[in-house]
């Protein structure tokens, strides 16, 4: 994606990539916020600093990096923030090189003809013809711009506000938000994510590794991949096996031009991006520091969001989803928004979950805690078979095998910790339960309620 690499490039001196790379003692998170800055910088003329864009939002920066520092005296306190504030945004008519950069990042995520966008099979611009003018706000900038808000949850205003440049500041997947043509993000109001309408078309799926980062151990690598792909397969029908090579999903680890017509920026732009079915190439940024404690891009929030793309889901508007397009927050659990994507493309599993009564024409075994004030009335595991499930909120079925199901992070008063799903002693069910993610070796069906607080979003039982 040539335009984002040139777009990034010219936001980013030898100095602040030196600077980069021998700051690893510092937080990256800081590092990436101050380069947040510099691309703010270019949008408005050097007028706009964003004091509060951070990755994660509880870092302040401290100046660009590789620009001088300034003590809070020299910087005029707050004055920044202000600036920011008050502003007035890029909007129609408005011409000049901060216009062209807009553009060009439009550009390079799908809303004009871009031919480097053709590896994405089945990719069309959201706009045939592009702008006549790439430095004058015209009204088709405006209406890529509209749609760019939208597919972010953003006020769509048409105008680049400190808001908007905010987010496109931010690190993000390099996969175009709209990948044949405009469509909706509303689905009855619940929901906001976008099925392709490609899939795979067999649900036993391999993956394999073309090589490795040096960011981290082989093995932590490993876990982290099968982890984010155990997430998908137990809201869907989907499995996934590793091979030593050859796998439908290959994973490999690359820097700039790699040969798809899609080269990796340098760190803290592009992460990663992965093609539909049955492609199956899921590709990272190496000049990434990809990390797994919270210091710099965590590997398995974006493995995660990755392989969403893998299985045929584009970018969701729903900020709190992990299919949102931008990356912000450490997130290695699936929300509502990503299953209900999953589930409208492939179906539930055999053995499935849900939050909103019996799924129709299945055996279904309901889990209620009637101490519970957060909805556990309308909760059921339905299976295909009869498996012969029973629930008991008051301790193990006598006679029969019982898992207890758990959350630690539940209020005593709720009491959880008399809570059991059995099965008959000769069903062939194993049963286990994990409140820590699927367990390696097992399948796992993912047991959550959404409008409980408590952490259940890393709930399974696996069988």
């Amino acid at each position: 994606m040539r335009d984002a690499v040139a777009l990034f490039a010219s936001l980013r001196s030898s100095a602040e990539i030196t600077s980069m790379h021998e700051s690893r003692g510092r937080t990256m998170v800081g590092i990436a916020t101050r380069r947040s800055r510099w691309f703010l910088a270019a949008f408005t003329g050097g007028l706009l600093a964003m004091a509060s864009c951070t990755v994660d939002g509880d870092e302040e920066p401290t100046g660009p990096v590789g620009a001088p520092e300034q003590d809070d005296d020299q910087a005029g306190g707050d004055q920044s923030q202000a600036g920011a504030d008050t502003l007035a945004p890029l909007q129609r008519d408005d011409r000049g090189p901060e216009v062209r950069a807009l553009h060009d990042y439009l550009r390079a995520f799908g809303y004009f003809p871009n031919p480097e966008l053709h590896e994405f099979a089945g990719w069309r611009p959201v706009f045939d013809q592009d702008s006549a003018d790439p430095e004058l706000f015209d009204d088709v900038l405006e209406q890529a711009l509209v749609l760019y808000q939208r597919a972010h949850g953003l006020p769509d205003d048409g105008t680049a506000n400190a808001e908007t440049l905010a987010l496109m500041a931010r690190p993000r997947c390099g996969f175009p938000d709209y990948y044949a043509g405009s469509h909706a993000f509303e689905h009855g109001g619940v929901s906001n994510y976008v099925a392709s309408g490609y899939k795979w078309n067999k649900n036993a799926l391999t993956y394999s590794f073309l090589n490795y980062t040096g960011d981290l151990p082989v093995a932590n690598i490993q876990a982290d991949i099968r982890n984010s792909l155990n997430r998908w397969a137990a809201v869907t029908p989907l499995s996934f096996t590793a091979v030593g090579s050859g796998g439908d999903v290959q994973i490999g680890f690359y820097q700039g031009d790699h040969g798809d017509g899609n080269p990796f920026d340098g760190a803290y732009g592009v992460l990663a991006h992965a093609f539909y079915p049955t492609h199956g190439g899921t590709h990272f940024d190496d000049a990434e520091n990809w990390t797994q404690n919270g210091s710099g891009i965590d590997f398995a929030t974006v493995a995660l969001h990755e392989f969403g793309h893998t299985i045929g889901l584009n970018h969701s508007a729903d900020a709190n989803a992990v299919m949102y397009a931008s990356y912000s927050v450490i997130r290695r659990d699936l929300t509502t928004d990503d299953i209900l994507g999953a589930q409208a493309i492939y179906g539930q599993k055999d053995i499935g979950w849900s939050y909103d009564g019996p799924i129709p024409g299945r055996y279904c075994t309901l889990f209620g805690e009637g101490a519970d004030p957060h909805y556990w009335n309308d909760n059921y595991l339905c299976s295909v078979n009869n498996y012969g499930f029973q629930w008991s909120s008051a301790g193990p079925i006598a006679g029969m095998r019982c898992t207890q199901v758990h959350e630690g992070s539940e209020p005593a008063a709720h009491t959880w910790n008399d809570n059991y799903v059995c099965v008959p002693n000769n069903s062939p069910l194993q049963l286990s339960w994990s409140s820590a993610g699927p367990i390696a070796g097992k399948t796992c069906t993912q047991i959550y309620e959404p409008g409980d607080p408590h952490t259940w979003f890393d709930n399974y039982l696996c069988y």
